[in-house]
Formats: C-alpha cells, structure tokens, sequence
C-alpha cells in the first residue's frame, strides 16, 4: 500500500507547531546595544551510518544578516530526512566587524553576544576568517557567502599588512569576483594583478667592477618605495656606506661585498611581500 503521503503529512503536522525558522539577536556585551550587518553562519552536522564505515558530515549552510534591532532569522530544521543520518547538531559562527564571540553567547538559543576582539592581528585571522569554513558544507550555495566574502575582505584590509593577509586578500578578491563577474573574468583579473604585484616587488641591481673606492659598488632601483628606506635601515644596521642618487631614484652601496647587499635586499623584499 501506498503510504508516502501520510507519512509526509504525520511530519508536517509534528513540525508545523514549532515554525519554520528561529529568531535570534546579536548585541554588544559592554552596552547591550543590538549589532547590525552581523553575519551569521548556521551549518548542520551528523554521522552517516553507511554499510562500509560511518562518517561525519556537513550537510546543510545557511546565512543570515542582524537587521537594525539586530535581529535574524535561520531555518528551524534542515529538512534533510535521510533515515541513516543520525546524531543531528547544529552549529553557529558569527562575524561582526571587530568583534569576536563572548563566552556569555548562547547558540543554542541564537542570543549571541560580542565583545571587542584586541588581540594582536596575528591571532584575530583565525577569528576573521572561521566562519568561510561552512562554505564546504554539502548544498551550500555560494552566493549566499558573497556578503561575508567581502566583509571579511574589508577586515583584513585594516589589519597591519603582512604576507598572509595580502595572501588571504587575493584569494577572497578572486572568490568574489568569481561570484560576481564570472570565472574568465576573475582569472583575468587575477593575472593583471599579479603582474602588478611583480613589478612592484622587482629589484633591479647594477654593480660597478670591485675594488674601486671611488665609486659605488651595486645600485638598487626598487619597484616599491618602501624598498629604499628599509634598505637604508639594513645598511645601516650591518655598517655598509650607502647614498641615494636622488636624480636616478637609486639606492647605491659603496665598497662592500656584493653578495652580502644582494642578502640584505632580499631580506628586504620578504619583509614587504
């Protein structure tokens, strides 16, 4: 006998009780104040008990945004109701600008609270960046992370620079423009870009023949200006002569050992790249 339907209807039934979706609030620890334009990240998580061998697994994204009060719905099941999935949770990560979670959140309950994250940049990229990680959950659709792709962006970009923040940039500029513009156009943008970041990081070398007092033994012309002063600041540092040749933009090095200069310009280079 056929039963799907009233099996269907006994489901709704149960569930139509509690709604479809679950409110919650964000707000400010210190003031208590509701925070909008916070980003939340809801993913549902279980165990497939399979013949072979039983594994974990993402299966359900969804993304909603604090509205002025800051308020947010997310839906109240995942409506996934394959019988081998078992031990069902949910989990809530959260972005707000600046901010991390408060021990006093309660995600169960959707009330989170956020506290002012001062830790120093390098330890705040993981907070930053933990809430893309939902993006490998089964039926994600990626459009729905666009807005936290480029809030998380934007955070990065007022952290001090250093190598793996810009690395994280491109990445995020790429998946952005990926979403936005179509994958030939991001790749096209990619290369242009990296072209321009070659060109900025290029050291051009001109080393005049040893053992000639009177003139300057390498002269640099760097692709980015802070080139030159952190150079000045290395020579100075392991006490080689140096001038700058104002007219040709060059920094020159007088009677020392080659190699030892080309050493220090490319510690140089790895510092800003």
């Amino acid at each position: 006998m056929f039963r799907f339907p009233r099996i269907i209807a006994i489901i709704v039934a149960c569930t139509a009780g509690t709604g479809l979706a679950e409110s919650g609030v964000v707000r400010d620890k210190a003031t208590g104040q509701p925070i909008a334009g916070a980003i939340v990240v809801a993913e549902w998580n279980g165990h497939l008990q399979m013949a072979v061998q039983p594994f974990s697994t993402c299966y359900k994204v969804a993304v909603a945004i604090s509205d002025a009060r800051g308020r947010f719905d997310l839906p109240a099941f995942s409506w996934d109701l394959r019988p081998y999935l078992m031990g069902r949770t949910r989990g809530v990560r959260v972005f707000a600008t600046g901010r991390r979670e408060s021990p006093e959140s309660d995600a169960h309950s959707l009330r989170i609270v956020m506290e002012p994250d001062t830790r120093p940049p390098a330890e705040q990229m993981g907070r930053i960046l933990d809430p893309l990680r939902s993006r490998g959950c089964e039926g994600n659709r990626e459009a729905n992370f666009l807005p936290l792709l480029v809030a998380v962006r934007r955070e990065l970009a007022g952290l001090p620079p250093s190598a793996e923040s810009r690395k994280q940039a491109e990445w995020l500029t790429y998946e952005i423009e990926e979403l936005e513009l179509g994958e030939a156009e991001a790749e096209r943008r990619s290369r242009e870009r990296l072209s321009r970041e070659q060109k900025r990081l290029n050291i051009n070398i001109r080393c005049a023949a040893p053992g000639v007092p009177s003139e300057h033994s390498c002269c640099f012309g760097f692709g980015d200006a802070r080139g030159y002063s952190a150079l000045e600041v290395k020579l100075a540092a392991a006490r080689i002569d140096h001038s700058r040749r104002e007219a040709s933009t060059e920094l020159c090095v007088r009677r020392s050992d080659r190699d030892d200069v080309r050493r220090l310009a490319a510690e140089v280079v790895s510092g800003y790249r």
